[in-house]
């Protein structure tokens, strides 16, 4: 009886110490968020870098907003891509211009993203934050590449 009277009290001193208060897991930088955990995604920021920032169902305008601006900035970013693209020569258009139309069609799918974000409710807030993250981080790269492809092609 006393095995197993030490037996519980120790699985209840182990739990009690894995379980930490939501508050004992906010980030030292805002004191409102939390903090993100080996396990959590990190969200990206325009410039590449891991913001480190997961978004909760109660910052969702905060997201949107967030998303709303780097979208803007990106797309930005293609239009001045396709831009330079229109000033080279036939056959660097040619080639470059499947690339131009391909992360226009990504910027609609970020689009697409951050309605579905906006329509969100708490119980699929995590599916479609990932969703809009991904897009985010999937027109960033394809837009990184495509530079660098122009780059090679010295059009930059």
């Amino acid at each position: 009886m006393k095995k197993q009277l030490l037996v519980i009290s120790l699985l209840c001193v182990a739990v009690a110490t894995a379980c930490k208060p939501v508050d004992d897991k906010m980030s030292s930088n805002s004191g409102s968020v939390p903090a993100t955990t080996a396990m959590q995604p990190k969200s990206m920021s325009a410039d590449g870098t891991q913001a480190g920032r997961v978004y909760a169902y109660e910052q969702k305008s905060e997201f949107v907003s967030s998303m709303k601006s780097q979208l803007a900035e990106l797309s930005r970013s293609v239009d001045e891509l396709s831009a330079r693209v229109d000033k080279s020569t036939d056959s660097v258009k040619t080639e470059a211009t499947p690339k131009v139309t391909a992360l226009r069609a990504q910027v609609a799918t970020m689009t697409q993203q951050l309605v579905k974000v906006d329509d969100a409710t708490a119980s699929n807030w995590v599916a479609v934050r990932s969703g809009a993250e991904s897009a985010h981080v999937a027109l960033r790269d394809s837009l990184m590449q495509s530079r660098d492809w122009m780059t090679t092609k010295a059009v930059l």
